[in-house]
């Protein structure tokens, strides 16, 4: 028997609660195997707009995430945030340099960014593909209950 291409070493191990199949490898989730680029043109992705800036000016990088093994931690705006005003601005073809800076400013090349915490490289700060440094820190939790 075969699941996602891994084989049943061992099956129907029963439990009093289910039942155990033991696999030849780790699962991974769809999500897990498909490039940036895939997940940010899925049909139901919220990220358009970005990804229409990037393929439009940038059309070589918006492809290296779909060839290029990476890794890269993109920090991608959801369609929501880029409002007329803001759209009005990037869509002026004097802005086109600002509109490049600001799409490679939301890229992270070479870094899995799994989550952003004070200890990446033990600092708090990571560079842009833009040049441009993004500083970071981690805001406290309030576990007070008593609100």
């Amino acid at each position: 028997d075969i699941i996602q291409g891994n084989h049943l070493i061992q099956k129907d191990i029963y439990a009093s609660n289910g039942i155990l199949h033991t696999l030849s490898a780790v699962l991974i989730p769809p999500s897990m195997t498909q490039s940036i680029h895939k997940h940010l043109h899925h049909p139901s992705s919220s990220y358009s707009i970005f990804m229409g800036y990037l393929t439009t000016h940038l059309p070589q990088l918006a492809t290296s995430f779909d060839t290029s093994p990476g890794p890269f931690t993109i920090l991608a705006p959801p369609d929501f945030v880029f409002t007329p005003s803001i759209q009005h601005i990037l869509d002026n073809p004097n802005n086109k340099q600002f509109l490049i800076a600001l799409i490679k400013h939301h890229i992270i090349p070479n870094t899995n960014l799994y989550q952003i915490n004070t200890h990446h490289n033990n600092r708090n700060r990571i560079d842009t593909l833009a040049n441009t440094t993004l500083f970071f820190h981690r805001l406290q939790q309030n576990n007070n209950n008593n609100n």
